[in-house]
């Protein structure tokens, strides 16, 4: 995560956000907020991105519901750590991208992959729906804050089976529906991905992912050195279209 110091954010001349050194790290299986922020306004903390867009610019790389969450519309969210292994994008720096499964408030559509975490598992006052096929890189410095209490690994291992079996198959072990039960995870029936309203709440995460996204892909793109042209958000928008939800 990035910790706040008592130097402000700098911007260079190209508009580049230079953030502190990370001191911290999350762990697998903690649950934690993440960071929104005012497009009105450059200075208000929340999600830090290595370049600042106008807010035209930001119409084109974020999906409305991404924008009305940023913009502090729409209630707060929730991400699973997946693993302690970062990717280094520049460690001089500090910037980090780590892997987060998607949770969700919204827990009628739980399926055999998308299962409710009750909040006596989490610590949190209400229950969650952890969607096993959203894993998506996101920069570590856009978490805000860890909240409840970090998942147990039986509950980690378990969440993560179910999304590696039904990314691949026949190539893992197919998790018992009882040890699950067991575990007091909730799941759902299989059907219920055919159901036309569950592919629409799909969608609509996979929408809102731009906030974690997004940030990622104008990260690689700096890293490639691509100048900061009026073709960088073009450049962008397709390193953002190749980051798949598994990654």
């Amino acid at each position: 995560m990035c910790i706040e110091s008592n130097n402000s954010i700098e911007d260079n001349e190209k508009g580049q956000i230079h953030i502190p050194s990370p001191k911290l790290s999350p762990l697998p299986g903690e649950i934690w907020e993440v960071n929104r922020y005012d497009f009105t306004s450059y200075n208000s903390p929340g999600v830090v991105a290595p370049v600042k867009f106008s807010l035209e610019e930001q119409q084109q790389l974020y999906s409305d519901i991404a924008r009305d969450f940023l913009n502090g519309m729409t209630p707060s969210r929730y991400v699973m750590i997946v693993n302690g292994e970062y990717e280094q994008l520049n460690a001089a720096e500090g910037w980090e991208i780590a892997s987060v499964m998607l949770l969700s408030e919204e827990t009628g559509l739980r399926s055999d992959i998308d299962l409710v975490v009750p909040g006596n598992l989490s610590g949190l006052q209400q229950d969650l729906l952890a969607q096993t096929g959203f894993i998506m890189p996101m920069l570590s410095c856009n978490l805000s804050g860890s909240v409840g209490k970090r998942l147990s690994r039986k509950i980690y291992d378990l969440l993560m089976d179910v999304g590696d079996y039904y990314h691949y198959g026949s190539t893992v072990e197919k998790p018992n529906i009882d040890d699950i039960q067991d575990a007091g995870l909730k799941v759902g029936r299989s059907d219920v991905r055919q159901n036309p309203e569950y592919q629409i709440f799909c969608d609509r995460q996979k929408a809102w992912s731009d906030v974690l996204t997004i940030p990622v892909s104008i990260r690689r793109v700096q890293e490639k050195g691509i100048e900061f042209t009026r073709g960088l958000l073009e450049e962008i928008i397709d390193t953002h279209n190749e980051i798949s939800i598994g990654e």
